[in-house]
C-alpha cells in the first residue's frame, strides 16, 4: 500500500467542527477523521439521499397504518370503540410526525453540506429537541 502525499486543504471535523487549511487526514482537536470540502458534499449527498428514503418509507407505513385503522373505525360496532380507533389513528400520525422530522432533518442536512460544504449541527440539535418534546407528548397521552 503506497502513502500518498496530503495536500493541505480546508478541511473540517464532522464531530467538533473543526475547519482550517491542513493536510492531516485526522483531526488535532478530537482526533476523528477530517474531510475535505468534496469529502464533505459527498457526505451530504448520502445524507440527503437516505432521508429521502426514509421520508418515503415513512409515508408509505403511515399510509398503510391510516388505510388499517380507518377501516377499523368504520366497522366499529359502538361509538366508543370508534372514538378509540380515532385515538389510536391519532396518535400513530403524531409518531409518523415525529419519524418524518428526522428525515426531514437527514434531508436539510444534507442540502446544508452540499450547498455550504460544512456541517450544521443546528439543524440536528433541533430535530432531537423535536423529537424529545413528541415523545414527552405521547408519555402524557
Amino acid at each position: 500500500m503506497k502513502n500518498y502525499p496530503v495536500t493541505a486543504e480546508l478541511r473540517t471535523c464532522l464531530s467538533c467542527g473543526f475547519r482550517k487549511v491542513v493536510s492531516a487526514l485526522n483531526c488535532p482537536r478530537c482526533g476523528r477523521p477530517i474531510f475535505t470540502k468534496d469529502g464533505v458534499r459527498k457526505k451530504g449527498v448520502l445524507s440527503l439521499i437516505f432521508g429521502l428514503l426514509w421520508v418515503f418509507a415513512v409515508l408509505g407505513l403511515t399510509a398503510f397504518i391510516v388505510f388499517i385503522v380507518a377501516g377499523l373505525a368504520v366497522r366499529a360496532k359502538s361509538r366508543e370503540e370508534a372514538e378509540s380507533q380515532n385515538m389510536t389513528l391519532f396518535i400513530m400520525l403524531f409518531i409518523s410526525g415525529i419519524f418524518l422530522s428526522l428525515g426531514f432533518s437527514f434531508i436539510f442536512s444534507g442540502i446544508w453540506q452540499i450547498i455550504f460544504a460544512k456541517p450544521n449541527h443546528l439543524i440536528l440539535w433541533l430535530t432531537i429537541i423535536f423529537v424529545v418534546i413528541g415523545q414527552i407528548l405521547i408519555f402524557f397521552m
